[in-house]
């Protein structure tokens, strides 16, 4: 629900937390901070499991505790897209869009969508959205046939 890119989420430790403002203060792409905030319900789950984690460590980690690779959180988000019946090929990235998709749907500014997934430029995040920005072209061409 946060759009984190997988490397942030990876890179996320205990300290980075926030349990006040619900926000995490991650080190994102290019070498940028930026502040990302958390759902209440996420946010919930999120405080249960720092309960056990010392300060110091990735809030995302293997079973023993050490760092998660990317590869490793694929592997994962592959898993359990092949058990959910998803037959077309999954990766972490899809998140991202899924939200920036939801944002849009949900009628959020391009403006937002961007400062969400703390993108430097619109364009950037424009792409993300050009499948709904399609569809919505689609709907508005047969409307105007319609007429």
């Amino acid at each position: 629900n946060s759009g984190l890119r997988a490397s942030e989420m990876l890179g996320a430790l205990v300290e980075d937390w926030n349990p006040v403002a619900l926000e995490l203060e991650l080190l994102g792409k290019g070498s940028k901070w930026r502040t990302v905030r958390v759902v209440p319900g996420d946010a919930d789950m999120l405080n249960q499991w720092l309960m056990v984690k010392p300060a110091g460590e990735t809030i995302v980690c293997r079973q023993d505790g050490g760092r998660m690779t990317y590869a490793a959180l694929d592997k994962i988000v592959k898993r359990a897209a092949a058990r959910a019946g998803i037959e077309s090929p999954v990766r972490c990235h899809a998140f991202r869009h899924m939200r920036a998709v939801s944002l849009a749907e949900a009628g959020a500014p391009l403006s937002s969508i961007q400062a969400v997934l703390g993108h430097s430029k619109p364009t950037i995040t424009d792409n993300y959205l050009r499948g709904i920005n399609q569809r919505a072209a689609v709907g508005i061409v047969d409307e105007a046939v319609v007429l």
